[in-house]
């Protein structure tokens, strides 16, 4: 009896069942959209971390234009205010100081060091923050590593599984 129905057992099919036909073709492969979104947030944690990076190590080995900065505004994680070189030729207004201080209050100004870093200035010691960004590089990169991993192990898994049903139907039933 059990061999009367084995080719029955290897015909069994799927179907989505759906009240508007249109809405099959409208289902969001959710996998798919947070793969992508890990991607994109880890390449955008690497760039943020790395446009950080040049300026930090250029800080720390004493390297760019030497000047004032004076405190403006205090905010939760520090003070933003005006950076004007010992020439007088190069002001930045409204620049983070990436340095700690104690005791400063507005009008305050301090030694500084512009590197380039788009928005923020550096003690002329340097500062520690390009550990921080070497970090966060390491971590983005890890990230990104993983899930392209990942993603090339699950799109492998998706081929291997479509080619061996496609072989599968043109054999014939089992024996």
């Amino acid at each position: 009896m059990a061999g009367m129905f084995a080719p029955y057992r290897a015909m069994t099919h799927r179907y989505t069942v759906s009240a508007v036909p249109w809405t099959q073709d409208l289902q969001i492969p959710w996998g798919k959209l947070l793969w992508l979104l890990g991607v994109v947030a880890a390449g955008w944690v690497i760039w943020l971390a790395a446009s950080h990076l040049g300026p930090g190590l250029s800080a720390a080995h004493g390297q760019g234009t030497m000047g004032s900065w004076t405190a403006n505004e205090q905010v939760k994680d520090g003070w933003f205010g005006d950076f004007v070189s010992t020439s007088g030729t190069v002001i930045r207004p409204h620049i983070r100081y990436a340095g700690s201080l104690s005791g400063v209050k507005a009008g305050t100004a301090v030694p500084a060091l512009d590197t380039g870093a788009s928005d923020e200035v550096y003690p002329l010691t340097g500062s520690g923050l390009w550990i921080h960004d070497v970090i966060w590089i390491i971590i983005g990169a890890l990230t990104l590593i993983g899930l392209l991993a990942r993603g090339l192990f699950v799109e492998r898994r998706r081929w291997r599984s479509t080619r061996a049903n496609s072989l599968s139907q043109g054999a014939g039933p089992l024996p």
